[in-house]
């Protein structure tokens, strides 16, 4: 998934970051239910997209719920994937991809895949 620069919502405005709502599973009165949580982003020369690199940033912040995980700068000739150990605290999972400067909306923010894997009642236990 790709956001092309100048991306806007629709009202047309310039959008500053990216979410995706991921479903879980999430009962209030059970223990927590965790979660592997793994992100692929491509390299900056994926194919299937005619990008001028030059005028397009292709640094962005990587939040999951809320919470700032890293700043992904795409690599020239490989991919990028961090995984997480996640335990979510409603029935949704929520991934954002963030321009680094809200005012420049050049950012070229990608991914390739998202993976949420269930765990095991027990594993990775706090």
């Amino acid at each position: 998934m790709v956001f092309f620069p100048g991306a806007s919502d629709h009202a047309g405005t310039p959008r500053s970051k990216f979410c995706y709502e991921l479903p879980v599973i999430f009962s209030s009165t059970e223990a927590p239910v965790n979660y592997l949580f793994r992100a692929t982003f491509p390299s900056s020369n994926f194919s299937g997209a005619a990008i001028n690199w030059n005028t397009s940033s292709t640094r962005f912040y990587y939040s999951v719920d809320s919470t700032y995980i890293a700043t992904i700068e795409l690599q020239d000739e490989s991919s990028q994937t961090t995984e997480l150990i996640v335990s979510p605290l409603d029935t949704a999972l929520y991934v954002c991809l963030i321009h680094v400067d809200p005012e420049d909306k050049r950012s070229m923010a990608a991914f390739s895949s998202l993976e949420l894997r269930h765990l095991d009642q027990g594993m990775y236990a706090s």
